[in-house]
């Protein structure tokens, strides 16, 4: 049983899973999530199903510090104290059909255990930009102590 089929029978099975304490978003986020929105209009429906799939493998299997295969790395790079740093580089997209996961799409978000926090740090797309924005994250990392 993969993660998959986990997120899909608890949210579209008709019961209702008790996500995160909150959600979060920086404002960086919001503004790369308005400019990727002109070209892939489903990426606010796209962003619920991730942040499901990611509670799944950091709540219900309790997978929080360690990547998935190749779907969610941990950035470890960073020296993020009390958080765990994440590329999620497998995200679905409905606007663009017959790629599946393989979209091109990346996330970078960190999950803070202690309060259940998701914040999303970067959206972007691997054929804009080949790396995350590196000082984004590291500005975020010593800033933000939840």
């Amino acid at each position: 049983m993969n993660w998959r089929s986990i997120v899909r029978r608890r949210t579209l099975g008709g019961s209702t899973l008790k996500m995160f304490s909150s959600t979060l978003r920086l404002p960086e986020f919001e503004g790369d999530l308005k400019h990727l929105k002109k070209r892939y209009p489903s990426l606010d429906e796209d962003l619920v199903v991730l942040t499901k799939a990611l509670h799944v493998w950091l709540r219900v299997l309790g997978k929080a510090g360690q990547s998935y295969d190749d779907g969610y790395v941990i950035m470890s790079n960073y020296g993020a104290n009390g958080c765990h740093l994440y590329k999620v580089k497998h995200m679905a997209c409905a606007a663009i059909p017959g790629k599946g996961s393989r979209t091109g799409l990346r996330v970078i978000c960190a999950y803070w255990p202690e309060s259940d926090t998701l914040e999303f740090i970067q959206l972007y797309f691997k054929a804009d930009n080949d790396l995350e924005n590196q000082s984004r994250v590291r500005n975020y990392v010593k800033t933000v102590r939840r």
